[in-house]
């Protein structure tokens, strides 16, 4: 769902403009935010303690969001320049 609305969103933009990567890694980051908090309250507000979100909320929440900030800028260039598509195409195979 994600993923179509991601593409709906950057449809009208050209394949490698600065504003499809823009919108496209922004989107991403977004989506992985909205995971990350989803795993930090589920594992806080039910005790499971499991990933460590109540002996060190910080450190759960920093890296839960660098990771998702990464995977929005890695997504984006994959998807948005040449270099990008010819690794996914490589990766296909």
């Amino acid at each position: 769902m994600v993923g179509g609305l991601t593409y709906l969103v950057t449809a009208g933009r050209r394949p490698g403009s600065p504003a499809g990567f823009a919108l496209t890694a922004t989107c991403g980051a977004l989506a992985s935010s909205v995971c990350q908090t989803l795993y930090w309250s589920l594992d806080h507000n039910v005790g499971l303690n499991y990933w460590g979100s109540i002996d060190m909320p910080a450190l759960f929440l920093a890296k839960g969001y660098a990771s998702a900030l990464t995977r929005g800028l890695v997504g984006g260039y994959l998807l948005n320049s040449q270099r990008g598509a010819r690794l996914l195409e490589l990766a296909r195979v």
